[in-house]
């Protein structure tokens, strides 16, 4: 009996003991939540500046500034927690971030730039404006040149009188500074200097009684006989006057049209005076120098020569083209005559031998 006591004591102790370790022993631990470190992108928007320029003026600019939203996502890796005894919690965390760009493009506005009112172009003839017209009409314009040969009275150191010839040829085109003035009226001229006024030329123009041809009438030279183109000049430092009439063929030119020569034109009707009075001891020759035009009592606007009546060949100019065909005929016929008597007396020493 006492061994069956001890027995069921001993059984309770054993069971209690079980009981007590059972009921003390802990939970299973929840292992710790594994966090992945956050991934992040972030977009940056790049500002950028274009500018345009036009080639004219600098006036106000207009700014135009354009707005650009770029969103960016950060997305957090998905955490897992696991609770005892078997409940598992996820959790995804996004974040998102706004980001705002701006572009600011500038455009400077075009600007009007002034059309340059246009230069007339230059004309280099010596011509005379007609302001009377409605339009520009040049009624008188020439391009060429006059020759001048002088032969005066000279003394020397000595005290000796002589002979001496003095050239002169006025610019064949207005020069810097010469004075250029005319008339476009019934009667015309047109008058020019040079050498700073020194020497002048005035020519004279006339129209036909029925008003459809016109004409060259005189041409007056004024030439300062300066030291330095008329050396030892008895009449130095005076103004020389020549007057010279030119023959030109044909005479009359029709209306609106110039008047055109590669020849030149002596004047065989030239007279001179110093200073008013008439000197014997001058001998002028006037020529109208070659590749000339002139135009007057034009009545069409415009800026150059019209339509031109040319010179006829002179006359003078087939003479010497005459004899030099004579005389290369009769050279030509020379050397024929040369040949054949050489043949001749050849044939003559071969009968001989």
């Amino acid at each position: 009996m006492a061994r069956q006591q001890v027995a069921l004591a001993v059984a309770f102790l054993l069971v209690t003991g079980v009981v007590c370790e059972f009921s003390t022993s802990t939970a299973p631990q929840t292992p710790s939540p594994t966090t992945i470190p956050n991934t992040d992108t972030t977009t940056t928007a790049t500002t950028t500046t274009t500018t345009t320029d036009t080639p004219t003026t600098t006036t106000a600019a207009t700014t135009t500034t354009e707005t650009t939203t770029t969103e960016t996502t950060h997305t957090t890796a998905d955490t897992t927690t696991t609770t005892a005894p078997n409940t598992t919690t996820t959790t995804k965390t996004t974040h998102t971030t706004t980001t705002n760009a701006t572009t600011n493009t500038t455009t400077k506005s075009p600007t009007t730039t002034e059309t340059p009112t246009p230069i007339p172009k230059r004309v280099y003839y010596y011509n005379v404006t007609d302001d009377s017209a409605k339009n520009v009409t040049y009624c008188i314009i020439f391009e060429g040149e006059f020759n001048y040969n002088i032969t005066y009275e000279a003394t020397s150191k000595e005290g000796k009188t002589s002979n001496k010839t003095a050239s002169i040829t006025s610019p064949k085109h207005p020069q810097e500074g010469a004075v250029v003035t005319g008339s476009c009226g019934k009667s015309q001229f047109l008058a020019f200097d040079w050498e700073s006024g020194k020497h002048n030329i005035t020519m004279d123009f006339s129209k036909s009684s029925d008003g459809k041809t016109w004409g060259l009438n005189a041409v007056t030279a004024n030439i300062f006989m300066d030291p330095k183109t008329f050396p030892d000049a008895v009449n130095a430092n005076k103004t020389l006057t020549i007057v010279a009439h030119f023959d030109l063929r044909p005479s009359d030119i029709p209306v609106n049209t110039s008047y055109s020569c590669i020849s030149s034109f002596k004047s065989d009707n030239v007279t001179g005076a110093i200073d008013g009075e008439t000197s014997h001891g001058l001998e002028i020759t006037a020529v109208l120098g070659q590749d000339f035009q002139l135009e007057a009592y034009n009545l069409m606007a415009h800026g150059n020569f019209t339509t031109a009546t040319n010179c006829p060949v002179e006359s003078n100019s087939i003479i010497p083209i005459v004899v030099g065909c004579a005389l290369g005929g009769l050279v030509v016929i020379v050397l024929i005559a040369y040949i054949v008597s050489n043949r001749r007396r050849a044939a003559g020493y071969e009968s001989t031998a």
